[in-house]
């Protein structure tokens, strides 16, 4: 390795300890973390699937409904605890030496754990970035610009930092492997254990988040892309079949829960009437505009590089678009503890891209417009970055806001940012022994991480893809046992349990009635 490459791993790995020290902690937002978190403790401790106890016991603040099965009905995928796994393995093998008192695996030890990985799977999509850029624009000079700016930009910072206990980070990890590894397997012979790997990462993807199966146009633009001798119509079934069987926990889940493959619990949250596109873009209220306007200058970097004939550039375009396409159609794009269009942390990737687009086409530009469109997206990450600070000190999230008063908050930027400081100087930090296992356990799990990406990028693809397949048969092995092992649902004196078919009237009521809409 040489001293410049040292020199730029220390830096990062000084970085990440930083961020592990400062912002690790054992929140929870409600009821979104505990829906994607209750699958772990209930198999682990319990050995089932009936997650009623794990909601009670994290305090889920939504009425207990009951599936045709007899099982407590969630509409949380299971993709996220498959990823947090690892994370709360650790947190069990060490819980002797935290508070782990309940006996359970729902306490703040298991949370400290849970919130790390993402911030490391966070952290691995920046990576994966980095080297996505550099297979598919040689050099890549300005990725790390580009990277920076979106991370800065778009609410993934926010849900890294401040609130990993959502499916947000670990999303844009998931996004971000599999365009990265397109490009890194692009270059390779025609083989099929390629487009097995490339169909079981696009599957896990959409196992932490449906829409996440958008980026499987990525592997499917680049087989269209291929001269006739080399697009086999055999290449594209192995990958669809790969897709399925990356996917298939979830279907299985649906089956064990709901009686059906293809349910899909939380399919109640889009809709035609619900369209609203205008406020996904402009609204003060968690809209595009107010809050993330770099996703402006990404989309239309996108669209230069479609517009030159980038087959990537094409297909992350076509991502972004059916995304937001679909966020305004759904019911509750605003309800909750968001920042912003907090869906489109999965776009990370596309949107880092779409800059890195934006900064080459500015470099080519005669004074004075060269410098001022390199300033335009420095100047929207900035502007996202005051609201970051404002979101600990001052802005609550779950209110409506008015376009005046994001206003007065960036004309207070420094003042912000003063308090932002003040309030991470003065919060808890982790003990010497929790900090030393959180950050021991990250370096490990990213020397496996860096491992498992060096067969993919040299060409090993089948043990790649057998590694990615018995992570998946071993969870979907794990799914059949537990339910061999079910348990009644268990009711308290004077709960009501409702059907699981009225649980989405519930939700509808509750986004509907928000101010915000």
């Amino acid at each position: 390795m040489s001293r410049a490459r040292a020199l730029r791993a220390a830096t990062l790995a000084a970085a990440f300890g930083l961020a592990t020290f400062l912002f690790s902690n054992t929140s929870a937002v409600l009821p979104d973390s505990a829906g994607y978190f209750a699958y772990l403790p209930s198999l682990a401790f319990d050995g089932d699937l009936q997650l009623a106890d794990e909601f009670r016991r994290l305090n889920m603040n939504i009425p207990m409904a009951a599936t045709v099965n007899g099982y407590a009905a969630t509409q949380w995928p299971i993709g996220n605890a498959l990823l947090w796994s690892p994370a709360y393995a650790a947190a069990r093998i060490f819980a002797g030496l935290g508070a782990a008192a309940d006996g359970h695996g729902c306490d703040g030890w298991y949370w400290r754990f849970i919130n790390q990985g993402t911030l490391l799977y966070a952290a691995l999509a920046l990576a994966l970035f980095l080297r996505a850029a550099r297979e598919a624009e040689g050099a890549a000079q300005g990725a790390a610009r580009a990277a920076a700016t979106a991370l800065c930009g778009t609410p993934l910072l926010f849900y890294a930092l401040l609130v990993p206990s959502t499916s947000h980070g670990t999303s844009a990890f998931m996004n971000a492997l599999v365009v990265a590894a397109t490009l890194a397997t692009a270059r390779g012979g025609r083989s099929r254990a390629r487009w097995l790997l490339l169909g079981l990462l696009c599957g896990v993807a959409a196992l932490v988040r449906p829409q996440n199966a958008l980026f499987s146009l990525v592997p499917l633009a680049d087989w269209a892309r291929r001269p006739a001798t080399e697009r086999r119509i055999e290449d594209a079934a192995v990958f669809v079949l790969g897709c399925a069987a990356g996917a298939s926990p979830q279907l299985l889940l649906n089956w064990i829960f709901n009686a059906s493959f293809l349910d899909q619990p939380s399919a109640f949250n889009v809709g035609l009437r619900y369209f609203a596109l205008h406020k996904i873009l402009l609204s003060p209220y968690h809209g595009v505009l107010f809050w993330t306007p770099v996703l402006f200058v990404a989309y239309a970097g996108l669209c230069l590089s479609a517009r030159k004939g980038d087959w990537l550039g094409r297909a992350l375009l076509a991502i972004m678009s059916i995304d937001l396409l679909v966020d305004g159609l759904c019911v509750s794009w605003w309800e909750g503890h968001s920042f912003g269009l907090r869906q489109t942390s999965g776009l990370w990737i596309a949107a880092a891209f779409g800059l890195l687009a934006w900064h080459r086409a500015a470099r080519v530009l005669e004074k004075p417009w060269a410098p001022v469109a390199r300033a335009v997206p420095v100047l929207c990450a900035v502007w996202t970055l005051g609201l970051f600070f404002r979101a600990v000190s001052g802005l609550e999230l779950e209110l409506p806001v008015r376009a005046g008063e994001i206003l007065a908050m960036e004309r207070g930027w420094l003042s912000g940012a003063a308090d932002f400081l003040a309030w991470l100087w003065g919060r808890s930090k982790p003990g010497i022994v929790s900090f030393a296992l959180l950050s021991a356990l990250s370096a490990a799990a990213a020397y496996a991480a860096s491992r498992y990406w060096r067969l993919v990028e040299s060409g090993r693809w089948r043990p790649a893809a057998a590694i990615a397949g018995s992570v998946v048969l071993a969870a979907n092995a794990a799914l059949l046992w537990a339910h061999g092992r079910k348990t009644p649902l268990a009711v308290n004196p004077g709960e009501r349990v409702m059907p699981a078919a009225e649980l989405p009237r519930f939700f509808l009521e509750q986004a509907l009635k928000n101010p915000g809409r």
